[in-house]
């Protein structure tokens, strides 16, 4: 299986209350800014990174995920060894 990684994008972070945060599609784990105040592109930047990305497949496309499922979904077979 390919598996096509891309930086996220503003339009797949969400504001909520006063801070923006991103969401896994994948395992649906969620990130908040740690301050208030912190702007979509500055979370963009964070959330890319610290490792966050939108991924393609041959069978499917996510638009965030984050750093853990990408290291599961580009190395399956590092972890079935283990």
């Amino acid at each position: 299986m390919s598996v096509i990684t891309t930086p996220v994008k503003a339009e797949h972070l969400r504001i909520v209350g006063e801070q923006p945060e991103i969401a896994c599609d994948c395992c649906k784990r969620v990130e908040r800014a740690s301050r208030p105040g912190a702007s979509v592109t500055e979370w963009q930047l964070a959330a890319n990174l610290v490792g966050w990305r939108a991924i393609q497949t041959e069978h499917f496309t996510f638009d965030s995920v984050c750093p853990k499922c990408i290291a599961d979904l580009t190395a399956p077979a590092a972890r079935e060894a283990v």
